[in-house]
């Protein structure tokens, strides 16, 4: 469910905040809250002007977009530190 993953994504953002090391990651759940994302966005389109629910909806999402963004931004930080060990790593293995 969309609360799963949601859950899921939420562990893995703080275990990667959390690391030192850059962890494996989790594309699979962040294409999947992506997804989940744009259905809820075109569900608010739907939804009539001033919808308190409709309201609540889009405060979610921003909520979800933070965390992705989070996510994101905590791995590439730790690329763009590690590249060179990164590398070799993948070079030797």
């Amino acid at each position: 469910t969309a609360g799963e993953v949601l859950r899921r994504l939420e562990v893995a953002w703080t275990n990667e905040l959390l690391a030192p090391e850059l962890l494996d990651g989790k594309a699979e759940l962040v294409d999947c809250m992506m997804e989940q994302v744009r259905e809820m966005e075109e569900n608010i389109k739907r939804a009539r002007k001033g919808d308190f629910v409709a309201s609540l909806h889009q405060l979610e999402i921003e909520r979800i977009r933070f965390v992705l963004a989070s996510y994101l931004r905590t791995r590439l930080r730790k690329i763009e530190t590690h590249c060179a060990a990164l590398l070799d790593s993948t070079r030797d293995g």
